[in-house]
């Protein structure tokens, strides 16, 4: 089925085969069968999924720079607030922040400056 969408929808898809097989062997095999009319890609994804998955496993998807990422829910989860922390541990710290100048130029004045372009 993932090859299916892979050819009507051109999506680039990357299914972890090996963190679903982990929480229900057997799932490569699964028969699904799901009568969809004038849905979205997107529709028919969740879909197919929620079908697969049954009630065994819920799983999920998440879009990262243009690859369709397959994978059961707990994980993508766990991911998403790893990526959270990972991007707030890279926040600057309030006294790594630049103090404002205290010229008279504005800091928009500033922008355009280092902005303009001679053509």
């Amino acid at each position: 089925m993932i090859a299916y969408f892979k050819v009507v929808s051109s999506m680039r898809i990357d299914v972890n085969w090996a963190s679903l097989e982990a929480v229900s062997p057997g799932i490569r095999k699964v028969k699904i069968t799901v009568e969809l009319r004038k849905v979205t890609v997107e529709e028919a994804l969740q879909a197919v999924l929620k079908n697969a998955g049954g009630k065994r496993v819920q799983l999920g998807y998440v879009v990262d720079k243009g690859i369709v990422k397959i994978d059961t829910q707990k994980k993508l989860d766990a991911n998403a607030e790893k990526t959270k922390k990972t991007e707030k541990a890279k926040e600057p710290k309030a006294k790594d922040t630049p103090k404002k100048s205290s010229s008279s130029e504005s800091d928009a004045q500033k922008a355009s400056k280092e902005n303009d372009f001679i053509f």
